[in-house]
């Protein structure tokens, strides 16, 4: 069984991915944000969604039970993350079939998604718990860190390297090796042309900026 840990448009994506490989009624959604009393709560896309608290989730600790983050947000993910150290539940990486990963490209075991027409290149490396979006272009050579999300459509070019917890906005383009520390943010559409110095910053424009 795999309970897909959200309900919203992210966990639902996810679904699409699995929907190839697994039966609907293989995969649970768990709206462990309306969790006042644990309940099947709806049907969506012909699977069921789950009122219960992660405690309750985590608590399961049953073999047969795979947990997916369904959550797009990574300071939510970082905190679930971090709860996870106290449990036992396994976390698969799921990948895409139409996603391309080159030989020598290393994608985490631990809980990575790979979205549907990504492209990770020869000698790429992504960190556990990160997301590779839909259409997202990782090209040879980058290092991806830890929780860390690619929004569908950017492209890494070869050499770059992304620290943990990062959010690079859709479309974002970064060239030229350039370095972004963890903590970032890189806006939607913004080409990262060097390496940017400061953590927990964000950075947004052509060429890409520090926010004021």
């Amino acid at each position: 069984m795999y309970y897909i840990i959200g309900a919203g448009g992210h966990a639902r994506s996810i679904l699409g991915i699995l929907e190839s490989t697994l039966a609907s009624s293989d995969v649970r959604l768990v709206d462990y944000k309306n969790s006042q009393s644990a309940s099947v709560a709806e049907c969506k896309h012909g699977v069921h969604v789950l009122n219960m608290s992660l405690n309750d989730l985590f608590a399961g600790k049953d073999d047969d039970i795979s947990c997916i983050l369904g959550i797009g947000e990574l300071r939510e993910r970082l905190r679930i993350i971090i709860a996870i150290k106290q449990n036992a539940l396994h976390f698969p990486t799921v990948i895409s079939d139409t996603a391309k990963i080159s030989l020598g490209a290393k994608v985490s075991r631990l809980g990575t998604v790979v979205h549907d027409r990504v492209f990770i290149g020869v000698g790429a490396s992504i960190g556990a718990f990160s997301i590779i979006n839909t259409g997202a272009i990782v090209e040879h050579n980058v290092v991806v860190g830890r929780n860390t999300h690619i929004a569908p459509g950017s492209v890494l070019t070869g050499g770059c390297t992304v620290g943990d917890n990062v959010f690079v906005g859709a479309g974002a383009i970064l060239t030229n090796s350039a370095n972004i520390p963890s903590g970032c943010v890189i806006g939607a559409g913004a080409v990262v042309t060097r390496s940017l110095l400061q953590n927990d910053s964000t950075y947004i424009g052509v060429p890409a900026k520090l926010r004021d």
